[in-house]
């Protein structure tokens, strides 16, 4: 017996008593076969009558094998260990993709009037995933300079990411996940926005635990107890039906290289990113929602046992929400990136030949961070926030200063962030 309520009270034995070793092994195998082949169509006279460079072409294909075999121990497998709420089962399982791709680079106009280089940037790449729809992805980009100084870009991208090994073929396992009962008894006393009798009997409520919760008092509670600690239990896992997540991304900026500020480089961009169909579990919330609302299918989803609660022991298969992964998140994210460049060599400023000072400034304003975690949710604006909706924090602003004096062989650096 071990007393946990007396500070040293554990003996060595005791704790050995308790202790054990967990082993896990993971195997992820990645075999690719790649042709390619690349070069300057100017050498051909393919050359835009307007510029000097010639078209810069890159073709490939390739054929690449993608396999995961996980193997833990029974006490990992069992989740005895890691103090993640539920199990970790092992994971085996593969795809194959097949792919071709390109990318032009065409130089258009240089060194005229005005217009010091303007140069177009095309990428195409086409996927055929086994486990997974076919996906397209592609860039188109401009690059103008009407001077040395200063060169103006804009690009726009289409990219795709494949459902991982793991992804697609985790076991189905208990977990946790963060939430709240909306039909639990401290959720329905007293609150006028509490959902209906007709409602909470459609996620397996029973009348009487609506009734006892709706007349239960502080002093007297009474109804279906909420999830412990905010943490729902879920059943999830891997899903073969996964399909890829896709992005488009908006950039446009400039890259400013005075010729009478020698080693100094500031650039400056605009994104606006938008990724559909992101992977990952629906919010407990979204899955309430879509019942009341009358999706019957998401009030299959919520098993509840004789206690009518959702968490704490899942035996007998009750007291859980079926959760496996989908293509369930939007996200949007606009902002600004900053950097700034500087390297001198000392002996130019008249110190002597004592190595060079490089400066590096790097900074991101967040204008727009807005996340849809799962239909029903809502859509939220996460910039400059965090917590059980928006994740981790946000920031509105950040940056990084790196000073570095390089002197051979030794280099000293400062930061700040």
């Amino acid at each position: 017996p071990l007393d946990v309520c007396q500070i040293g009270g554990i003996t060595a034995e005791q704790a050995d008593f308790v202790r054990a070793n967990g082993y896990a092994q993971a195997n992820l195998v990645e075999q690719v076969v790649l042709g390619s082949v690349s070069g300057d169509l100017g050498e051909y006279g393919i050359t835009s009558p307007f510029a000097k460079e010639g078209v810069g072409v890159a073709l490939a294909v390739e054929y690449r094998t993608e396999a995961l075999d996980y193997r833990p121990d029974a006490l990992v497998s069992a989740g005895n260990l890691g103090g993640t709420g539920g199990p970790s089962p092992g994971v085996r399982g593969q795809y194959q993709v097949h792919e071709a791709f390109g990318e032009l680079n065409l130089p258009l106009v240089e060194d005229l009037t005005g217009v010091k280089s303007l140069t177009v940037d095309l990428a195409y790449r086409w996927s055929n995933y086994s486990l997974a729809n076919d996906t397209q992805s592609y860039k188109y980009g401009l690059r103008y300079a009407p001077i040395d100084d200063i060169a103006f870009r804009a690009s726009f991208q289409q990219a795709t990411r494949a459902p991982a090994v793991s992804e697609l073929f985790s076991p189905s396992a208990f977990g946790l996940a963060g939430g709240s009962d909306p039909c639990a008894g401290a959720n329905l006393r007293g609150n006028p926005n509490a959902p209906t009798l007709e409602q909470c009997l459609a996620t397996g409520l029973t009348e009487a635990q609506y009734n006892a919760g709706v007349n239960s008092t502080a002093d007297a509670p009474g109804g279906v107890q909420d999830c412990n600690s905010g943490q729902c239990n879920i059943r999830t896992g891997g899903n073969t039906a996964l399909r890829p997540e896709d992005s488009k991304t908006y950039s446009a900026g400039f890259v400013f290289e005075p010729t009478f500020f020698k080693g100094f480089t500031l650039t400056v961009d605009y994104f606006d990113i938008a990724i559909r169909g992101a992977i990952g579990i629906q919010p407990v919330s979204a899955i309430f929602n879509r019942c009341f609302g009358g999706d019957q299918s998401a009030c299959d989803t919520i098993n509840r046992g004789p206690t009518g609660r959702l968490s704490g022991s899942t035996d007998g298969g009750a007291n859980f929400i079926d959760n496996p992964l989908f293509n369930t998140a939007v996200f949007r994210t606009k902002g600004f990136d900053v950097q700034a460049d500087y390297r001198i060599r000392l002996k130019e400023w008249g110190l002597g030949n004592v190595g060079s000072l490089n400066a590096n400034f790097v900074a991101t304003y967040l204008s727009k961070f807005t996340t849809e975690a799962g239909q029903g949710t809502g859509v939220y604006d996460c910039a400059g926030l965090f917590g059980t909706t928006c994740g981790t924090p946000n920031p509105e602003y950040r940056h990084k200063l790196r000073l570095t004096w390089d002197i051979a062989p030794i280099g000293l650096a400062v930061s700040a962030n």
